[in-house]
């Protein structure tokens, strides 16, 4: 499948980034540099981290997800091979009280700590992790151009953030002249979100806003949980529905997307989790899913989108499905 140009940038990425949320914990290392493996093997090219992963619970060790990703890459020589992007200014796994970390002094020592843990001189793409509002847009914004200038990003985007705030932000870039925000991650999926639901309000999801005004600055965009948690699949399978799986997609949209994906499913062959990813194809701006694979099935549903040829009527029907946004 083609690559992904993303805004601004000179990268050319996967349409599906491998996430490693959970390297170095739930998932052992060992399982993780075979998914990296199989990943590299399907052609993917673009792996996602972030310092906190793998820190929780605290007794956990310190950015374990970070430090598995640095040794896999070592060890397998592929840093020109894979496109890197990895999250800073979250609070401390440790930290009760979810202090977030925007501050000028502790952006450049998460930074320098993603170099050292990832075995590397540069970060492709480095994303604030959370947003805090009480900080001067442009303090926020200058400090991550500086970091750039100084070499040790490539690019930088942002995750969780309201759009009124990346508006502001894009807005002090373009009148100072600096970068700006090449990509945005956030919650989105073909399953409709309920976000009154979202049980953390730090977590921000695509709505119809965010969607066009994407669509209108042709900003990318990356999308975690992308698969729903596994939403549709579970439903096929009759697994029961637990937690947020029932209070974020409890709505009759998603029944009807079910309905359709699952004609889908039975016309193409093609498993649920894939037909899922193939939303994120062909979108009006540059979009990458963010999957992360808790067993072999999953791993091999999931990569099978990188040697997929979908046909643009299937693509069609798919995105048709969101109405909410389009």
């Amino acid at each position: 499948m083609e690559k992904i140009r993303i805004t601004g940038t000179d990268l050319a990425v996967s349409p599906l980034s491998l996430g490693t949320v959970n390297y170095g914990t739930k998932t052992s290392e060992k399982e993780a540099f075979y998914q990296m493996d199989a990943y590299l093997d399907a052609g993917g090219n673009f792996i996602d981290t972030a310092s906190v992963y793998g820190c929780f619970p605290p007794t956990a060790e310190m950015h374990a997800s970070e430090k598995v990703v640095g040794r896999w890459l070592k060890a397998r020589n592929a840093y020109d091979k894979i496109v890197i992007s990895t999250k800073g200014g979250h609070p401390l796994a440790n930290d009760e009280s979810f202090t977030i970390r925007l501050k000028r002094d502790e952006l450049l020592s998460d930074v320098d700590k993603s170099l050292q843990n990832l075995g590397t001189d540069v970060i492709d793409m480095y994303f604030l992790h959370r947003d805090d509002p009480s900080m001067p847009v442009g303090e926020v914004m200058e400090t991550l151009e500086e970091i750039k200038n100084k070499g040790k990003i490539r690019n930088y985007g942002f995750s969780n953030w309201t759009l009124k705030r990346a508006v502001e932000a894009q807005a002090y870039c373009r009148l100072n002249g600096l970068s700006g925000f090449t990509m945005n991650q956030l919650m989105w999926s073909l399953a409709h979100i309920t976000i009154d639901e979202i049980a953390d309000k730090t977590l921000v999801a695509m709505d119809k806003d965010t969607y066009q005004w994407h669509a209108e600055n042709h900003l990318s965009a990356m999308a975690y949980r992308s698969v729903a948690k596994g939403y549709f699949e579970k439903r096929r399978n009759g697994a029961p529905m637990r937690g947020d799986l029932i209070t974020t997609y409890k709505d009759p949209l998603n029944d009807e997307i079910y309905s359709a994906l699952l004609s889908l499913h039975n016309e193409t062959g093609i498993s649920m989790t894939a037909l899922s990813l193939l939303y994120f194809i062909s979108q009006p701006f540059p979009a990458v899913a963010i999957a992360s694979f808790t067993n072999d099935t999953q791993l091999s549903e999931g990569l099978s989108v990188l040697k997929m040829d979908a046909s643009e009527p299937v693509i069609s029907q798919i995105h048709a499905l969101r109405r909410d946004l389009i």
